[in-house]
């Protein structure tokens, strides 16, 4: 099963139009650790921002922000790690 999710992965990495990357599933089943491994090994730089227990994050899909718009949304995250994120934790390596 490992296999075949981390090749889903690599799929939707190299599609040159790929769209936000969304993991559904039932608890404890390692959604959270394929994410952080797949990241780990693929990437150069990792951030992770847990939604549950973290308001300053949920909210920024419970409010307008004005100038807020899904192309401009990764600088947002940028902006917010580099400020610190309140009850989330940012991996940069």
């Amino acid at each position: 099963m490992l296999r075949f999710a981390m090749e889903k992965l690599h799929i939707w990495k190299e599609k040159a139009n790929r769209k936000p990357l969304i993991i559904m599933g039932a608890r404890q089943v390692g959604k959270t650790w394929l994410m952080k491994e797949f990241g780990r090994t693929c990437y150069e730089k990792v951030a992770y921002i847990s939604f549950y227990n973290n308001k300053r994050m949920s909210d920024v899909f419970q409010i307008d922000i004005p100038g807020l718009y899904p192309l401009n949304f990764r600088e947002f995250l940028c902006a917010m790690g580099e400020k610190g994120l309140s009850g989330g934790s940012a991996n940069a390596k």
